[in-house]
């Protein structure tokens, strides 16, 4: 080696040599190319070529995370640096663990908080660490181990799990202390205490259904329902007879207008209105209207109508009405329950049946009253004129006036002129002004006989046995011609001829020469 150039021995790599001699600051001190350099160092070949002669040579240099404890010496002896201890670590000073190893570290967050890293594809460490929602369990890294029925509740870097109300945690099933508290919960059945676990510590759980109410278990509760004719919540006292006929007919079953709803003891009851009676075959919640003019009760009637008066049947009713011809009795009670026959009157006279002038009232079938028949009749040599008998009709009025009674009428008597004959009375008998028949002769007749007669009451002329004559008159018995006049006899007169009065005229022949 003395004797060969050093360049030559350029193309030695110390650093790729084992180590065997060291030098401190590297220089060779042996032919093997040895360095010194620490194991946890890195190590760099060096050349100086600015003496007289090319010296080759290398440093060594301590890795990451490593350092040389001897002073004045660089990369022979590297110690492990505790980054942790001597706070040079990164890690999240409040959430993260600092774990030293060789020649580094690591973080590592608190259980309950979870790395971050901002970019995608960057490492995984805790440098920065945030909380964890184990409760949300939305990737596998923040899930929790509660019971499903159980209440997860967020805490910082944890979580509790508690059985909800309703459910039994399984360590106050056991007594114990496993498994962790809300990662086991037995569901209650508040309704039947038969069904609870075993063992449950003192721990009982009833439901606060009232008597009259049906326990219905549910998931983690109950419900407490009123039995049916009850209402309310159904808690302790809070079922109270439901009062099916005051909440309305769509809760029960009476037939509306027909029927009378009536609450009982957790139910009701139907009972037909007056007026009305259940259906044959079926119950009081149907009822059909009672006739009451035509049905029977126990063989008796069942309206109160008088006996002269129409039954008219209405719906749960009925009503009274008084017959044609009847009315009802003033003051008294309801229409048609007290009627009487309507007093009878005459249609002009607006009175009740006299009898007739010279006549009689011979019957009345009713004594006057609807419908009463009023016969009539005169005495000797009077006759009816009119309607007889007269009927009262359904107005409480008669069809007629009451008749009366005509005298009986002579017949006229027979007789040729000059013969005459006069009447009085219509010709008509009268017991106080009888009619009269007068017999008289014409002018120019003398009369000769009797000349009344009277009309009997049997409709018959008195003095008819002889009948008066009528004899003409002579008006020249008197001799009214004068002077010796002729005098000729006329019917009601006479005339004189003065022919045979000579010198003598006028009617009587009174005029003549002598008397001028």
């Amino acid at each position: 080696m003395m004797g060969s150039p050093l360049r030559f021995r350029l193309a030695i790599d110390f650093c790729t040599h084992a180590p065997g001699n060291y030098s401190q600051y590297g220089t060779i001190t042996s032919d093997d190319g040895s360095e010194n350099c620490d194991i946890n160092a890195d190590c760099t070949n060096t050349l100086d070529t600015s003496g007289t002669r090319d010296v080759a040579s290398f440093t060594c240099a301590c890795n990451l995370g490593y350092r040389d404890p001897t002073a004045g010496t660089i990369g022979t002896q590297c110690d492990d640096i505790n980054e942790c201890q001597e706070g040079l670590d990164d890690c999240d000073p409040n959430h993260a663990h600092c774990h030293n190893n060789d020649g580094s570290f690591t973080c590592e967050c608190h259980l309950g908080y979870h790395p971050w890293y901002p970019n995608p594809g960057a490492p995984v460490n805790g440098t920065n660490c945030y909380e964890v929602n184990e409760c949300l369990g939305s990737t596998p890294s923040n899930v929790h181990d509660c019971d499903p029925w159980a209440v997860c509740t967020n805490t910082n870097g944890s979580f509790t799990c508690q059985c909800p109300l309703g459910f039994l945690d399984e360590i106050h099933r056991t007594g114990g202390a496993n498994p962790a508290e809300g990662t086991l919960c037995w569901e209650i059945n508040e309704c039947d205490n038969s069904t609870w676990p075993a063992n449950t510590q003192g721990f009982s759980w009833f439901s606060d259904c009232d008597v009259r109410a049906e326990c219905a278990n549910t998931n983690g509760s109950f419900l407490c329902n009123c039995e049916r004719g009850y209402e309310g919540i159904g808690s302790v006292g809070n079922c109270q007879d439901w009062d099916e006929c005051a909440v309305g007919p769509s809760n029960h079953t009476c037939n509306g207008f027909q029927t009378t709803c009536t609450n009982t003891h957790m139910s009701f009851e139907c009972q037909c209105n007056a007026g009305y009676e259940t259906k044959p075959g079926l119950e009081s919640t149907d009822c059909q209207d009672i006739n009451e003019c035509t049905d029977l009760d126990m063989g008796a009637k069942m309206h109160d109508c008088h006996t002269n008066a129409a039954c008219t049947n209405n719906q749960a009713s009925f009503t009274c009405a008084c017959l044609s011809g009847y009315e009802d009795v003033p003051g008294g009670q309801a229409t048609g329950t007290s009627c009487r026959a309507k007093t009878c009157k005459t249609p002009t006279g607006n009175a009740a049946v006299s009898a007739p002038s010279n006549g009689n009232i011979v019957s009345q079938t009713h004594a006057g009253k609807f419908p009463d028949v009023a016969t009539l009749s005169c005495i000797t040599g009077y006759y009816i004129s009119g309607t007889n008998p007269i009927t009262c009709q359904t107005t409480g009025i008669y069809d007629d006036d009451e008749p009366s009674c005509l005298g009986v009428r002579c017949p006229a008597i027979s007789h040729t002129a000059p013969l005459d004959v006069s009447y009085t009375n219509s010709r008509r008998y009268a017991v106080t002004s009888t009619g009269t028949a007068t017999y008289s002769c014409d002018a120019g007749y003398d009369f000769s006989g009797t000349a009344s007669r009277s009309c009997l009451a049997t409709g018959a002329w008195s003095g008819l046995a002889s009948t008066p004559t009528c004899t003409d008159i002579n008006h020249c018995a008197s001799a009214p011609c004068k002077n010796g006049g002729t005098c000729t006899d006329h019917l009601l007169s006479y005339s004189c001829n003065c022919a045979t009065a000579t010198g003598w005229t006028g009617s009587t022949c009174e005029t003549g020469q002598r008397s001028a």
